[in-house]
């Protein structure tokens, strides 16, 4: 499980930040904190436009790379509801919000979906199963209807509207993968975060360069070997390089064996605007394109 604790000077260093902001710094409306993008671009499609939602990390940054700023504790402080991930992903954020004295409660995302893991620890990236992702957004309703119990019949109109997109998104992305065949469909990545999409579209996933769903985690050259040995059997012909990760293990692994890099993919992250990944949507349906050109090249 991949847990990270927000180092106590940091902490304290923005709390004193905090402490001299003034009043004008502070939303007049409701404030909604989400950890990670992914829950972010779902809290946004709920709540209405008069809703403030503050998101903790910036686009293409990893999880356990966050340091929270003065910002942020301002808008914990504020918020209503706090939506984190869960699943191991942010664990910090119960230690972030007493820091900053508040009080809202935190709804959790992934409560009740039964997680994979991997390498003794869980797998966090249940939003690349877009039926898993409706969940998420199902529990930021619910969870946003306890905390603003006045706007719950218009989040849930939003929730409906969206999981109703998602859904669609889920079919053509069936519908795309099974115009590979079978035999063509596997890959190998440069991080374990494809496990919940292989699962719902039938692709098998050969290894992956960092064997764990911690994309911190290094690599072992053991662990090298025993991945381009293993490519080497099964004639991969491509890999898979994700955002976010140093591009130079998948560049090794590919010179190695002489393989293609395929395109990159996003899922520890949205990316920034015309990205092609700056909403979950366009997150799945560019990794959906980017992984049948690649697999259609091996």
């Amino acid at each position: 499980m991949i847990r990270r604790t927000i180092a106590p000077a940091v902490i304290v260093l923005a709390a004193l930040a905090m402490t001299g902001c003034g009043s004008s710094s502070r939303s007049t409306g409701p404030v909604i904190v989400a950890t990670t993008t992914q829950v972010a671009d779902f809290v946004r499609n709920v709540v209405g436009p008069e809703v403030t939602v503050v998101q903790l990390l910036a686009p293409n940054v990893e999880p356990h790379d966050y340091e929270p700023k003065p910002s942020d504790l301002t808008a914990l402080a504020d918020a209503t509801a706090i939506v984190a991930n869960g699943a191991g992903l942010d664990d910090w954020i119960g230690q972030l919000r007493d820091s900053a004295g508040a009080s809202a409660p935190i709804i959790d995302a992934t409560q009740g979906i039964d997680t994979q893991s991997h390498a003794g620890s869980t797998d966090p990236h249940v939003w690349m199963d877009p039926r898993l992702a409706i969940t998420m957004v199902e529990n930021i309703r619910d969870g946003l209807a306890d905390a603003q119990p006045e706007r719950a019949q218009a989040d849930a109109a939003r929730a409906d509207a969206y999981i109703t997109e998602i859904r669609r998104l889920d079919t053509d992305i069936a519908r795309q993968i099974a115009t590979v065949p079978q035999s063509k469909r596997r890959i190998v990545t440069d991080h374990d975060a494809f496990g919940y999409y292989a699962r719902r579209f039938g692709v098998t996933i050969i290894g992956t360069a960092i064997p764990s769903p911690v994309s911190g985690a290094e690599p072992s050259s053991r662990d090298l070997a025993a991945l381009i040995d293993l490519m080497r059997r099964e004639r991969v012909r491509v890999i898979f390089a994700e955002s976010g990760i140093n591009p130079q293990i998948a560049r090794a692994l590919a010179d190695e064996i002489g393989v293609q890099v395929a395109g990159v993919l996003w899922a520890d992250s949205l990316g920034p605007k015309n990205s092609g990944a700056a909403t979950y949507i366009e997150m799945m349906r560019t990794d959906t394109r980017e992984l049948i050109a690649g697999l259609r090249r091996g």
